[in-house]
């Protein structure tokens, strides 16, 4: 309880006298404008038209509190012309299963059937488990209804048409009924991953890039590649909507570390002596962060090339008990994982904390949120407009350069030659 409460006063001194948090930062009645967004009062057009989303990492922490938050609202909304169906995408089956079950006993069956709840396996660390992923969401997520096409009165045809092979030319809408034949995905919440996963750096096995690296970064590039006609159908299908990307970001997104670097083991010196334990920590937290900042990279280069399809949004959530803090970081003291993983000061619950995503979410022009003492306290956005690039309280700033720099060499060591374009059968 001692070493809790030394934690919770760091943290809480910290958030004090950090000096690039102060308040006159942040936007002119900033609490005001959460307050009303995240109200059950606040109109999105994610609940006013059928939608669908998709998380990773739904199975617990800050995922599962996303998907809580969601159906509370789509719920207490009861429109059922607009029904929400939320993808919860997890590595474990049986817990995804369990969390879906536990969100939906919270409610009665005529509320429960205002939303649905879909459970896909995902696996970001296996190429494999993504591509079935993609194929799967095809199946089991809503089309919109076709548009109306015009057919000529076969009567008028005469009868030399009146055969068995279908002659109907299909080619001049050809782009619409294939636009059509998609279901849309209106926001991807990019939440899962892995800290500090092994003691020492390890590397996958198939590119030999570092886990925490090809699981957070890799991982979701590939996932958003897979599933991009779905992204890009949002606004083929509807040009009054866009797709809506949110990233959940870490503290670690001010480190001064380049995602550019540290992919592969001959970048990465093992550490060896009495301090290898220590050193392996740092080299840990590292990565981690390198994933993280690779992520924003991403999110800032999609933004940059298809500003007229999606939006991009950010999230740190602060320090937020999840489990992350216990099962991950393997190498630190054990002690030390479940005094900052259960720490109640200072710290905010994943319910709390996922207020982050949810603002993201429903914010449209909200560039990067983040809590309001940077490491606890009500959601704020930081940033607005379409330049995460910018930077802001939450994180570091980067050049178009560096986003380019890094989109370039993921598609090239992926062996993408056009990104969104991969092959695929239905099952």
């Amino acid at each position: 309880m001692i070493l809790q409460a030394i934690v919770g006063v760091l943290v809480l001194t910290l958030a004090v006298v950090v000096p690039f948090v102060p308040q006159q930062l942040y936007e002119e009645n900033y609490l005001e404008k959460t307050q009303h967004i995240l109200s059950l009062d606040y109109s999105s057009e994610l609940f006013e038209k059928p939608t669908t989303v998709a998380v990773t990492g739904a199975n617990s922490g800050l995922g599962f509190a996303s998907v809580q938050h969601l159906v509370h609202r789509c719920i207490a909304k009861k429109n059922s012309a607009a029904k929400m169906t939320i993808v919860m995408a997890c590595r474990s089956m049986e817990r995804c299963d369990k969390a879906k079950n536990d969100i939906l006993q919270q409610y009665n069956q005529p509320d429960a059937a205002l939303v649905e709840l879909v459970t896909l396996q995902l696996d970001l660390a296996s190429k494999e488990s993504i591509q079935k992923f993609s194929v799967e969401l095809q199946n089991k997520t809503p089309r919109p209804p076709s548009p109306p096409t015009e057919k000529e009165d076969p009567e008028e045809e005469g009868e030399e048409n009146n055969n068995d092979e279908d002659t109907t030319d299909t080619t001049s809408d050809s782009t619409t009924t294939s636009n059509f034949a998609v279901p849309p995905l209106h926001v991807m919440i990019n939440n899962a991953g892995v800290a500090a996963p092994y003691p020492q750096l390890e590397y996958h096995p198939a590119y030999g890039i570092e886990t925490q690296f090809h699981v957070n970064y890799i991982g979701h590039v590939l996932l958003t590649h897979y599933v991009w006609s779905n992204i890009m159908a949002v606004n083929q299908q509807d040009p009054t909507r866009k797709a809506r990307l949110v990233t959940v970001s870490e503290g670690g997104a001010r480190f001064p570390v380049d995602p550019m670097k540290g992919w592969y083991a001959q970048e990465n010196t093992p550490h060896t002596g009495i301090l290898a334990p220590i050193l392996n920590m740092v080299t840990n937290m590292k990565q981690y962060a390198r994933s993280k900042q690779g992520q924003l990279f991403f999110a800032a280069e999609l933004q940059a090339l298809y500003p007229d399809s999606l939006t991009t949004s950010a999230a740190q959530p602060g320090y937020t008990r999840t489990p992350i803090y216990v099962s991950g970081f393997h190498g630190f003291p054990t002690f030390l994982k479940y005094i900052v993983g259960y720490n109640p000061l200072g710290s905010m619950s994943p319910e709390q904390g996922a207020e982050t995503i949810l603002l993201s979410t429903l914010d449209q022009t909200a560039q990067y949120v983040g809590p309001k003492w940077f490491f606890f306290g009500p959601p704020v956005a930081v940033g607005r407009g379409d330049n995460l690039n910018a930077g802001s309280v939450h994180h570091r700033p980067f050049s178009r350069q560096r986003t380019m720099a890094l989109w370039d060499r993921t598609i090239k060591v992926l062996g993408i030659a056009e990104f969104g374009k991969k092959d695929y059968v239905t099952m």
